[in-house]
């Protein structure tokens, strides 16, 4: 399930250039549906390593 969430935010991510939080947010969005939302999970889905995101 995660592969398809990264597949659809690359496609998204290359037909127009959006900052992180939009990124963020439809990580979310998508990982919420699936009842597997968690900071690790929308860390991965947007390229990041879960403990190098900083969210305040």
């Amino acid at each position: 399930m995660n592969q398809l969430i990264v597949q659809q935010l690359e496609n998204e991510n290359s037909t127009c250039t959006h900052d992180d939080i939009f990124l963020i947010e439809s990580s979310m969005k998508m990982l919420l549906a699936t009842a597997d939302c968690s900071m690790a999970n929308v860390a991965l889905c947007v390229g990041q390593h879960p403990k190098k995101s900083n969210v305040n």
